[in-house]
């Protein structure tokens, strides 16, 4: 095996010796001064004029969407409370970066023809406000359901209590809220009616009233409270401020009741949650009834739960888009028809940025529960992660195969073809890894050659990995196509080479890891972190930077500069090493969220 990888590295390395020879030209052209024609478009980056305006924008968005908002993300996925605060907070922030762009935008002329960035700055915008509204809404749900719940325990609890018990309650109900006088007399009409519908229990209730009644006397019954409680906590999802929406009922003694047996609780209440309970007795009577009737029915439960979740995890997405459409349209690169170009190099290498990530995050233990971390659960993901990285080969492939022809010539070059046939590659390599990972084609083939009914399922159920070779194959041989991809320039053809060697190099460190699980076979639920993976994942962060960068555009830009292929290959390193240690950071703290909730929980029992 080990042979196996080291001819593996050799043919990879081999490229650069192929590449030296073949469609390489020696020396690259020399490129004029900027607009030394003067035909050559302004951009915002060569405009001296209100950068105050521009850098505020920058600085407020970086904190709000680079910051702020992942924060928030990671604190709504570990159920924290501190999610609301920190959204709200990255929402004002963003407002006021929303706000210095429009300055930005209307003190200086436009010089970018069809401005992508501000277009997508206005979807994004309404966006962030519709994912407020709907978790405000969730919240009120939330709240709601919780009282609802909360309110049908306290009547068992409240009928199962003896008579003693109960007037020990009105008593101290009745000593807070009514003069001493009615005390004796309100308490004890109310326990005769009580003690009549408690009478026509059987004398076989007995024992385990008795136990109720010591339970209830000392306020902590930990088989009606503590469990049914954590049930309720664990159906919220992340809302867990403990805001109490009793205020928005008409008092009762029996929900008094409660909220006395919940008082420790109430202490630890958070200062949000304080300040919820001072605002809401002001508010009208009719306007609590409109929120308690509209916020508790099956569409905030559900459709707003998971559009609340989902928007949450695609404006990462969105926000690494506006991230580098702001970069394109500021450097005025990627303009006319070189966009398409331009257009196909970013989408590729973002996805190869995002599976990098995704890699560098089962490392780190994203997906455990699922058994995607390289660890063994048993009723985990019916589907490994390998199938879900053939489904996306496969339709990368099956969908670029015709999407490769943009431009304004209608005849196809050679160009068209070379990217034509990588999709290509990439629809058949994807279709065979996914009958690779099909278990009903495994259980028919082992059927055919054993002619029995084997029933292998459990077994294959409990392992959550795969040892399928094919995602890592159409990886290494798109770096090896990649790599000796031709260019019109010696510099452009280098940045090729050295994205190409990256991914070649990814695929082979996932091979690694392989060779590593079939000698090792992982038995426990905790994620094996084999280093290989951690290399995988750094070559393709680093690879897609450099993949991204590669476009014409953006290399004429660099040219010009003067920036050569060892200063970009030093700044893509370091990029690559931020990203890891931001993707580390953002893990660390949903980690120290859902030990702080734990630790809440604990506390409150």
């Amino acid at each position: 095996m080990t042979k196996f990888l080291l001819t593996l590295f050799l043919l990879i390395y081999a490229q650069h010796v192929i590449a030296q020879h073949h469609h390489m030209p020696t020396e690259d052209p020399l490129l004029p001064a900027f607009n030394s024609t003067g035909e050559e478009p302004m951009s915002y980056a060569r405009l001296s004029e209100n950068k105050g305006y521009f850098y505020a924008h920058v600085v407020f968005m970086i904190l709000a969407f680079w910051i702020l908002m992942p924060m928030g993300v990671m604190f709504g996925i570990a159920r924290s409370s501190l999610h609301v605060p920190t959204q709200i907070v990255a929402f004002m922030i963003a407002l006021g970066g929303h706000f210095f762009g429009h300055l930005y935008a209307h003190s200086t002329p436009h010089l970018y023809a069809g401005n992508v960035h501000h277009k997508l700055g206005w979807i994004i915008f309404l966006f962030l406000v519709a994912q407020m509204t709907v978790g405000v809404v969730r919240k009120i749900a939330n709240a709601v359901g919780k009282t609802q719940q909360q309110q049908q325990q306290g009547r068992g609890v409240y009928e199962s209590l003896t008579e003693a018990n109960v007037r020990r309650v009105h008593r101290s109900y009745q000593q807070q809220h009514q003069p001493q006088r009615h005390c004796d007399s309100h308490s004890e009409g109310s326990m005769e009616t009580l003690h009549h519908n408690n009478s026509n229990h059987s004398d076989e209730d007995t024992p385990t009233t008795t136990k109720m009644e010591t339970d209830h006397s000392d306020g902590n019954n930990p088989t009606i409270t503590r469990d049914n409680r954590l049930s309720m906590e664990e159906e919220d999802d992340d809302d867990d401020d403990g805001v109490d929406v009793n205020l928005l009922q008409d008092d009762d003694p029996m929900e008094m009741m409660m909220m006395n047996m919940d008082g420790q609780h109430k202490k630890r209440s958070s200062l949000w949650t304080r300040a919820i309970h001072a605002v809401l007795p002001w508010i009208p009577r009719i306007i609590k009834s409109a929120f308690v009737r509209t916020a508790y029915n099956p569409f905030t439960k559900t459709i707003c739960r998971y559009f609340h979740s989902i928007l949450g995890r695609v404006f990462i997405i969105l926000i690494f888009t506006q991230t580098i459409s702001g970069l394109v349209v500021y450097h005025g690169v990627c303009r006319a028809w070189t966009i398409f170009g331009c257009v196909a190099h970013l989408i590729k290498g973002g996805i190869f940025f995002f599976y990098g990530i995704l890699t560098f995050g089962r490392y780190l233990g994203a997906f455990a529960e699922r058994g995607w971390a390289w660890n063994r659960v048993d009723g985990g993901s019916k589907f490994s992660f390998e199938f879900i990285e053939c489904s996306l080969i496969f339709t990368y492939g099956i969908t670029n195969t015709w999407m490769e022809h943009f431009g304004k010539e209608d005849t196809w070059d050679h160009k068209d073809f070379e990217h034509a046939s990588l999709a290509f590659m990439w629809w058949w390599c994807g279709l065979v890894g996914l009958l690779v990972e099909s278990r009903s084609l495994r259980r028919l083939l082992e059927r055919s050659f054993m002619n029995t009914s084997l029933n292998v399922s459990r077994h294959e159920h409990r392992q959550t990995y795969s040892l399928n070779p094919f995602p890592a194959l159409t990886i290494m041989l798109t770096g090896i196509s990649m790599g000796n991809h031709h260019q019109e320039t010696k510099y452009s053809s280098n940045v090729h080479y050295m994205w190409g060697l990256l991914l070649g190099l990814a695929a082979l460190c996932r091979l690694g890891t392989y060779f590593m699980m079939f000698r090792s076979t992982p038995s426990s639920i905790k994620p094996s972190r084999p280093p290989t993976e951690l290399l995988g994942a750094f070559c393709l962060i680093a690879g897609a930077i450099l993949f991204m960068a590669s476009n014409s555009g953006t290399m004429t830009w660099m040219r010009r500069l003067e920036v050569d292929s060892m200063f970009m290959m030093n700044v893509c390193v370091a990029l690559t090493s931020l990203t890891l240690t931001y993707v580390a950071a953002m893990m660390i703290l949903k980690a120290w969220a859902m030990k702080r909730e734990q630790r809440k929980k604990s506390a409150r029992w």
